[in-house]
């Protein structure tokens, strides 16, 4: 099963423009891809995520909406399973051992003669 992955600005038609719409004053302007990855070198962003590096001039969040032509693929909904996954217990306790870090080697135990007096 292959994913469908959005394409890149680059790989959209230079010549294809699309809508822009300010989602906090409702300014709407036309964004062409040619302006996009020559003047302001956006070639390498994603067509889905261009709505969060695009701003208005007030500052506020846009809202993209390429046209049909583009071929972009649509978003699927993800599959929401409503059975909850089962939780997998082990029959017995399970403890973890934990060392402290950078203690070195365990100490050797001497006879208390090798200590000076």
């Amino acid at each position: 099963m292959g994913h469908m992955v959005p394409p890149q600005l680059k790989d959209l038609p230079r010549d294809l423009h699309f809508d822009v719409t300010c989602r906090e004053c409702g300014t709407r302007w036309s964004e062409s891809v040619r302006h996009l990855v020559e003047a302001r070198r956006m070639g390498a962003e994603f067509a889905d995520l261009l709505e969060w590096k695009l701003r208005c001039d007030c500052d506020g969040l846009v809202r993209v909406t390429f046209p049909a032509e583009a071929g972009l693929p649509l978003p699927e909904a993800p599959a929401i399973s409503s059975a909850p996954l089962a939780v997998m217990r082990m029959p017995y306790p399970v403890k973890a051992v934990v060392k402290a870090r950078g203690a070195g080697p365990a100490p050797v135990a001497r006879p208390l003669a090798a200590f000076p007096h």
